[in-house]
């Protein structure tokens, strides 16, 4: 058992003393591999695939506003038949500045 457990001891050793020589290389390679994943991830929320079938049911759901022509005749007759004077605050004498 103790021969067992002196093996695995300088077998765990081994491994430490390569991870400790290359711990600079495993993170790059480990930041890497967190990078790639990001990236696949972030691609499928960026170009998600289009389902038919749910974007016909929400078509169906929008109520399309619509314009009631009967009562914008009725608007316009009415603004028609008004007479509006606007006043305009234009002096007829006055000398643009802005013109050169």
């Amino acid at each position: 058992m103790n021969e067992q457990l002196d093996s695995a001891k300088n077998s765990l050793g081994k491994y430490l003393a390569i991870i400790n020589k290359n711990q600079v290389f495993i993170v790059l390679v480990v930041a890497s591999c967190i990078l790639i994943y990001t990236l696949i991830q972030s691609r499928t929320y960026l170009n998600p695939e289009r389902n038919e079938d749910k974007y016909s049911e929400e078509i169906i759901k929008v109520n399309y506003a619509t314009i009631d022509q009967e009562l914008v005749d009725e608007i316009s007759a009415t603004l028609e038949d008004e007479n509006i004077d606007v006043d305009s605050n234009f002096v007829p004498g006055r000398t643009d500045p802005f013109s050169e």
